[in-house]
């Protein structure tokens, strides 16, 4: 019996005995239903077992649960595997499906399971992913396929951004043009939904507004404030405003391609405006029956109301003094919309500035003291800040970032990120967080939202999601950029006490499980689009020794980073759009590098095994045939070998090598060599 099983989440109790159960096909025992039936034939596909003996799987639960999961639902169960059977006890549903996704992770490649009984159950109620669908559209099979890996991974919600400034996925009967050519049918999302309850998830959708709404004004520009002040080109004929005054009806909106802030609001001083969205919530409770729906509320531009004559009287009508307010009541009337469709809303922190709804749920995700300001103003959280798959963070990072972690400890951790050498080339831009520290209210005993059921030390907490943002994710690399960390994340919300230390090795070897299952095959994908993008199989193994640029590095380019980091307006012009193709290395490297993680390990061990690799890789590098961007980037990999070489020789120069050692991690285009840091340990240990 291995030591370490390929569990992940990790539960709270395990015992195994060391005995293993020949390979057999599991069998439906009493107590099942419908929906358990159906999870035991995923089951056995992922066991692929080779034996042709039947073990029986009998289901004790004090309730079947045939419709939709909800927050705060029991989800615990216990897991008895025994040569005579496995049997699953469980409050209801949800708890059984998560014992036998155990049994599939528990597994080995023959189909055997090992003897024993666990017991878990997960620490915060809410466990999500939150998929951007517009910068780059995700097809229902993509989702469909998500659902089986989050299932696989004890992931309870499906967060989908349905809406943005570059398109709108959403069917619409009541407003038909605003959906994009790429978009849902209801045929698709019911499928959707069935699919998310058979599996334990809920899905919960998001339209963004009042801002991030450049498409919803490109289908209706009546939607916008008019303003005063005509620009060339853009604006429709002049009426007069109430005061006589000359206001320019809404400006035509075009549809974008482009990322990055956009100015575009919807006039929330327009009673036509709220119709539309109590429209839009219908169609949404009819489509979605979560009890919960995400309005957005983010990075909302103010210019267009401060424009607008009608959007000022609008203000001075409701004695609101300034733009947060005017968000704030904006965030009032959605809400009492959604409560008469039988919805709550969570919304993005933003929602706080100027005062969040009673009973709103906040996601945070501007640094740390974003939680402590939800709870500290009554909200319940979801907690986002350290959970971006987007940034190219590395697993053990993600895996640290605990939502119930003391306030202290989540700054530290953000300041350790200042130093840690794999975010030295973007370090100056991730202060970005410290704007927001100032004044951050503490939690008052009291004011929380509702108390966690079960381990949670912050009241309020619900959980936590991971996002991803797709600016730079299409379809085909979707798997590389979600997976290859998401694991590390959705333990960190399971499991009340993970194993301590770095989870690297686990990761890989849930992973290696996930693709045995058939569910998804991270490595596999990234090489397959290695190859696809230009690089040699005989290159392979060197260029998967490089990462892409962290943080917004990729997404910003260099001018807009420049001026981030300067707390300067980012110019419009950046490097990627809507349009631009995904088809290059950057975009097929995994954003933390297995195979850096392996050759630290060679560093640990014998200085044999160590050279025989660095030599056979430095022939690689110098054998020439690289794509022109990847030059650069493996000609300062072929330096760091040589370093390590010549220390393997007793010849290296300190100074010389650091000076390698530091230029390997300084960022060649949008590559980074992986390995520099593990490397300078290693030089620093000698």
């Amino acid at each position: 019996m291995q030591a370490t099983p390929p569990l992940m989440p990790w539960p709270r109790r395990l015992e195994l005995s060391g005995e293993w159960l020949a390979p057999a096909r599991l069998r439906e025992g009493a107590g099942a239903d419908r929906r358990l039936t159906k999870a035991m034939e995923r089951l056995n596909a992922m066991l692929n077992a080779s034996g042709e003996g039947t073990l029986d799987v009998g289901f004790q639960l004090a309730r079947h649960q045939p419709g939709v999961p909800g927050l705060g639902d029991d989800e615990a169960f216990r897991l008895e595997i025994a040569a005579d059977g496995v049997t699953v006890s469980a409050h209801g549903t949800w708890g059984a499906l998560h014992a036998l996704t155990t049994l599939a992770q528990l597994a080995d490649a023959t189909g055997r399971l090992p003897v024993g009984t666990i017991e878990d159950e997960p620490r915060f109620s809410w466990r999500g992913l939150m998929l951007d669908v517009v910068r780059h559209f995700a097809s229902a099979r993509a989702l469909y396929d998500i659902l089986d890996v989050m299932a696989f991974y004890k992931l309870n919600v499906l967060h989908l951004h349905l809406s943005d400034d570059q398109g709108f996925r959403l069917p619409s009967e009541a407003w038909p043009k605003l959906p994009s050519p790429e978009h849902y049918t209801h045929k698709q999302l019911g499928e959707l939904v069935q699919r998310a309850a058979d599996r334990g998830i809920r899905v919960v959708p998001e339209l963004d507004m009042p801002g991030h709404v450049t498409s919803w004004l490109a289908a209706y520009p009546q939607w916008a404030p008019p303003r005063q002040g005509a620009e060339e080109g853009g604006q429709r004929p002049a009426h007069r405003g109430a005061e006589g005054n000359s206001v320019e009806a809404p400006r035509d909106v075009r549809t974008s391609r482009r990322f990055g802030p956009h100015e575009a609001v919807l006039n929330v001083a327009d009673d036509a405006v709220y119709s539309a969205i109590d429209a839009l919530l219908g169609e949404l409770a009819e489509l979605f029956p979560d009890s919960y729906v995400h309005m957005g509320g983010d990075e909302v531009n103010p210019a267009w109301w401060s424009q607008s004559p009608e959007v000022g009287a609008y203000m001075a009508l409701n004695e609101l003094d300034d733009a947060r307010a005017l968000q704030a009541h904006f965030n009032e009337r959605v809400a009492a919309m959604a409560a008469g469709h039988g919805k709550r809303l969570l919304g993005w922190d933003e929602v706080l500035d100027g005062g969040a709804p009673p009973g709103m749920v906040v996601q945070t995700w501007r640094g740390a003291t974003a939680r402590d300001r939800a709870l500290g103003a009554g909200h319940g959280c979801v907690e986002s800040s350290g959970y971006y798959l987007d940034l190219f963070y590395p697993a053990d990072l993600h895996h640290a970032w605990d939502p119930g972690a003391p306030l202290e400890t989540l700054l530290s951790q953000e300041d350790a990120m200042l130093e840690d050498m794999r975010f030295q080339h973007v370090a100056e831009g991730m202060k970005w967080t410290r704007q927001w520290r100032a004044g951050a209210k503490e939690p008052v005993s009291g004011e929380s939202g509702p108390r966690q059921r079960a381990g949670g030390s912050q009241q309020g907490v619900l959980g936590g999601e991971a996002c991803l943002w797709t600016e730079l994710v299409d379809e085909r690399v979707l798997p590389v950029r979600l997976w290859s960390r998401m694991p590390v994340i959705a333990e960190r919300l399971w499991s009340a006490a993970p194993p301590r230390g770095d989870p690297g090795r686990r990761l890989e070897a849930s992973l290696q499980r996930a693709a045995a299952a058939g569910l998804v095959d991270v490595r596999g994908t990234s090489r397959r689009l290695l190859l696809e993008s230009g690089v040699l199989e005989s290159q392979l193994d060197a260029v998967e020794l490089l990462e892409p640029v962290k943080w917004y590095a990729r997404l910003l380019g260099g001018q807009a980073l420049e001026a981030r980091i300067e707390g300067n307006e980012m110019p419009a012009s950046r490097p990627y759009d809507a349009d631009t193709p995904l088809n290059r290395p950057v975009d097929a490297l995994l954003p933390e590098s297995f195979a850096a993680r392996r050759f630290a390990r060679l560093l640990e061990g014998g200085a044999d095994c160590l050279r025989d690799e660095c030599e056979r890789l430095l022939e690689t590098c110098e054998a020439g045939g690289l794509l022109p961007e990847l030059e650069a980037p493996i000609g300062k990999l072929a330096g760091l070998l040589k370093t390590v070489l010549d220390a393997l020789d007793g010849g290296s120069d300190r100074a010389e090598a650091a000076a390698t050692v530091a230029a390997a991690a300084t960022p060649s285009g949008e590559y980074v060599v992986a390995a520099a840091p593990a490397v300078r340990a290693w030089l620093e240990r000698q």
